[in-house]
């Protein structure tokens, strides 16, 4: 079976259209990712730079006083408890700085989230079926 090329662009242009819909909404929603100091990316950007300075990760005091210098109130530190390879995974997105950091940290997952939709639509909706309610009931997940 040949797919025709305006249809094939024509979904290409769907999911970029939804992409930028979701991205706008988000933007709404969140509108500077590096301020939302209460999620869990703050832990893995410090142990990141804690470890690179020759520090315990693991360490809370260390943690809280960076996470501290980044604007996260609190008492008690964001740990990470993953082990160190970790850094290794996101080391393209830790070794920038903090706002940046978080911002493409953020980006990335919106985007991992679309193409987690796209996959949920093909194994599950018939073929055909608008990317509408799979992205809806990802984001809903979210």
């Amino acid at each position: 079976m040949k797919v025709s090329k305006s249809r094939t662009v024509g979904k290409a242009a769907a999911v970029f259209a939804a992409a930028v819909v979701c991205a706008l909404l988000c933007r709404a929603v969140f509108p500077k990712p590096a301020t939302l100091h209460n999620l869990d990316f703050i832990e893995y950007w410090t142990a990141f730079h804690i470890a690179g300075r020759g520090g315990n990760p693991y360490d809370p005091a260390a943690m809280l006083a960076m996470q501290r210098e980044l604007g996260r109130a609190g008492t008690q530190p964001l740990m990470m408890w993953n082990p160190p390879f970790i850094f290794v995974l996101l080391y393209p997105v830790l070794q920038l700085p903090y706002a940046a950091s978080a911002a493409v940290f953020f980006w990335v997952n919106v985007l991992l989230l679309i193409a987690a939709a796209v996959i949920f639509r093909s194994l599950y909706f018939p073929a055909g079926s608008p990317l509408s309610l799979p992205l809806l009931v990802t984001f809903l997940f979210y």
